[in-house]
């Protein structure tokens, strides 16, 4: 897996959490876990495997999907 082969996580998570570490800052995110749609939040952080937002703080691992509002138009 390249840059993750020393995680702690052989999964998607590390991958995933390149990416929220680039939207960090966005004010249109729609999060989407196992359990609900989280709504449009903000990034505000993403650290140990938790993305910190304005809407809540989720273990990356319960997200299903990330999408940008405005690639919904």
């Amino acid at each position: 897996m390249g840059v993750f082969d020393e995680s702690k996580c052989d999964c998607c998570v590390c991958p995933m959490q390149c990416v929220l570490e680039q939207l960090i800052g966005r004010e249109d995110i729609l999060l989407y876990t196992t359990v609900s749609v989280k709504g449009v939040a903000t990034i505000t952080g993403v650290t140990n495997f938790i993305v910190s937002t304005t809407v809540g703080d989720f273990p990356i691992h319960q997200l299903t999907l990330v999408q940008l509002t405005d690639s919904i138009n």
